[in-house]
């Protein structure tokens, strides 16, 4: 279910995807086609992760919580971050995003 919220949350991308594809004459069937797939790695990454970790103890659940996470984290502060500002980042400045984030993982595992 989360998947096909993320899915739902990235249409506006696709839309995007789709007009730049457009702007190259792609024709519209192979448009379509390359589209879906772009939908197939996420709904098999979220099938796998789920009958895969379906069953097991707390500790494969969160070491891949964590794996993920951490993955996420970096491609956020070596990638994005970068992009969004003109200004170099400073050591504090990460260090605030990954607080950040941290204490927003901690109140929401609170939550729970």
């Amino acid at each position: 279910m989360l998947t096909s919220g993320r899915v739902v949350a990235h249409i506006t991308e696709g839309f995007v995807t789709n007009a730049e594809f457009k702007s190259q004459n792609m024709p519209r069937t192979q448009r379509f086609w390359l589209l879906t797939a772009f939908l197939i790695p996420v709904w098999l990454g979220a099938t796998l992760g789920y009958w895969g970790l379906r069953g097991q103890t707390d500790l494969p659940k969160l070491i891949v919580l964590a794996f993920t996470t951490g993955t996420l984290m970096v491609a956020i502060v070596e990638e994005i971050l970068p992009e969004a500002h003109q200004t170099q980042d400073t050591n504090l400045s990460t260090l605030t995003f990954i607080g950040s984030f941290a204490l927003s993982m901690l109140f929401s595992s609170y939550l729970e």
